[in-house]
C-alpha cells in the first residue's frame, strides 16, 4: 500500500502559506540601481536556518497586515 505522508499546517491546498515569524539580521547591498536593504527573514513552518534575505520594500508591500514594527525597521 501507498503511504501519503501529512502536510505541515502551514501548508493549504496546494500552496504554501508564508508568514514572517522574525527577522534575523539586516543588510544592505548594491545593485545597478543602487542599494537594497534587505532583511534575513525567518519564516513559519521553516527553521532559522532556512531564512532567506528579502528586500525591505518587498516586505511591506506583501505583508502590510503585520505589525512588525518590532521585528522589522522600515526606513
Amino acid at each position: 500500500p501507498t503511504v501519503i505522508p501529512e502536510l505541515d499546517p502551514f501548508v493549504t491546498g496546494s500552496l504554501i502559506e508564508v508568514k514572517p515569524v522574525a527577522i534575523l539580521a539586516y543588510r544592505s547591498v548594491q545593485s545597478p540601481t543602487g542599494e537594497i536593504r534587505q532583511a534575513l527573514v525567518h519564516w513559519l513552518g521553516l527553521t532559522p536556518q532556512e531564512a532567506t534575505w528579502e528586500a525591505l520594500t518587498d516586505l511591506q508591500e506583501h505583508f502590510p497586515q503585520y505589525n512588525l514594527e518590532d521585528k522589522i525597521r522600515f526606513e
